[in-house]
């Protein structure tokens, strides 16, 4: 390579280097604007859907040699656009609440699930053909309510399957409620969180579900309805 060629090269790749700096920079400012938007004006709180639990998890028995599971999470809430909404003041609009940029609903619940079962050591496949059981989440409700206290409700439909083969089909939601501060992002995570906390730890509450975790399961056609009241 001569020199004029390794200059041109040089100069390219400089200038393709400062161009992604300034796309960067950017959508990093365009996020810290979302972020400040003061949603008294805008009537929108933009949430960062990280977990943030304060309640235990799961703590109870488990069926001897659990198999590997992998969890696919499936969106059918009617409400997507939105995880809930601030109507405090009932004088004015409601206040929008949205998942920031980020992980969404489905990602959350799928984290949370993971973190749970790894930590009661159930083992966790990375796709489902690594793994012995498929464990589906059917979304229907993530919604946290500020009114002036925090409400939260997250539900889920569940199925286990081993292949093609339905082993458990049930339901589950789980809910959390609590003081805090206005607009909070911070009570708003805690809140849709704990709520989440809850609806995992009814999961596997559930005989059924526990049976077609294990290494012997029958296929079963139990569909169990399980509550926030049970």
């Amino acid at each position: 390579m001569n020199k004029r060629v390794f200059q041109n090269v040089l100069f390219t790749a400089v200038v393709l280097c400062l161009m992604l700096s300034t796309c960067l920079e950017s959508s990093g400012q365009s996020r810290i604007k979302k972020r400040k938007n003061n949603p008294k004006k805008t009537h929108v709180l933009y949430v960062p859907l990280i977990p943030k639990a304060t309640e235990s998890g799961y703590s109870g028995d488990l069926p001897v040699g659990v198999q590997a599971i992998y969890f696919e999470v499936i969106d059918e809430r009617q409400e997507r656009d939105e995880i809930g909404q601030n109507i405090e003041d009932s004088d004015k609009p409601a206040i929008k609440v949205v998942a920031d940029d980020g992980d969404g609903p489905i990602d959350f619940i799928r984290k949370m699930m993971i973190t749970q079962f790894q930590a009661i050591g159930i083992r966790v496949a990375d796709k489902p053909e690594a793994a012995q059981r498929v464990v589906t989440l059917k979304l229907t409700r993530f919604w946290a309510e500020e009114a002036p206290s925090y409400h939260g409700t997250v539900a889920a439909a569940v199925e286990v399957k081993d292949g093609s083969r339905s082993l458990w089909l049930g339901a589950s939601a789980g809910e959390s409620k609590r003081f805090g501060r206005s607009l909070s992002t911070d009570n708003y995570r805690e809140t849709l969180s704990d709520a989440t906390v809850h609806m995992i730890n009814k999961i596997l509450e559930q005989q059924g579900f526990r049976g077609a975790i294990g290494k012997r399961s029958e296929a079963v056609s139990h569909f169990h309805i399980y509550t926030v009241a049970e």
